[in-house]
């Protein structure tokens, strides 16, 4: 799924006229799936070789298969092997996907996200930055931190392990993370980047805004929810015919 969603962004990119793309999410999660996401496969004691040097061995091949793909308007898994290798090679597409997409595209994907667990701002507080900055009324936003400055390890040293392990694969030298309110009686939400953002591109995001949120993220979201007739319709596929729960069957 993830590995898609990179590519769905990246056949944008090739494809449309895009000024920013406004990704629904964090730009720092992205860069932890590269190390979470295959976590067992850091290191191989079959072949004796760790995950970098996979990467470094299939970069091209992979390359060049997904922009074949993309090219074809295919989004589809690019290897089917067995169980472990498919494994392998899944973490390896996705590390690549989102190295040519930051090195390509980079300044123009906008992470939005509604949520954030994070405490950079307040490090004496024992509350999520977002919750101290919801309670502050008005509109604007927070000055940037930037997470790869070295200042940031004093704060939180997960956020220099994540980047450091992801500069393995690709030097990103800039990550900003920080709050935004487009009106005043909106929710706050956490804005992470890998370019500066000015008051214009805050303006042109009020533009296409409602109630304080981009109306193209409020959209997707009321597209993709399930809803009870959905899970009756899914039930009644499958031949169950008694009352369900959201997945609970009783």
């Amino acid at each position: 799924m993830l590995n898609m969603e990179l590519k769905t962004i990246l056949w944008n990119f090739i494809n449309k006229d895009i000024d920013y793309y406004l990704y629904d999410g964090s730009l720092y999660s992205l860069l932890i799936q590269t190390h979470t996401y295959g976590t067992h496969l850091e290191y191989n004691k079959d072949t004796d070789k760790h995950i970098l040097d996979y990467y470094k061995e299939y970069y091209n091949e992979i390359k060049n298969k997904i922009y074949e793909q993309l090219k074809n308007n295919k989004l589809s898994p690019i290897y089917d092997y067995n169980e472990d290798e498919r494994i392998l090679f899944e973490q390896l597409e996705y590390i690549i996907l989102l190295v040519e997409l930051l090195k390509k595209y980079g300044d123009k994907i906008i992470g939005v996200s509604k949520t954030s667990k994070m405490n950079l701002y307040f490090e004496n507080s024992n509350m999520p930055d977002i919750a101290i900055f919801s309670n502050i009324y008005g509109s604007g936003y927070s000055n940037p931190l930037n997470l790869t400055d070295d200042d940031i390890y004093s704060v939180n040293k997960n956020i220099h392990y994540t980047l450091s392990n992801f500069k393995r694969f690709y030097p990103v030298k800039n990550l900003y993370y920080q709050f935004l309110r487009l009106e005043n009686n909106s929710g706050m939400v956490n804005i992470t980047s890998i370019c500066k953002l000015d008051d214009k591109f805050f303006s042109s995001l009020k533009e296409i805004s409602l109630s304080g949120y981009p109306y193209i993220l409020k959209k997707s979201h009321e597209n993709v929810k399930i809803t009870d007739k959905d899970m009756e319709l899914c039930a009644k596929l499958l031949g169950i015919y008694k009352k369900t729960d959201r997945g609970i069957i009783l």
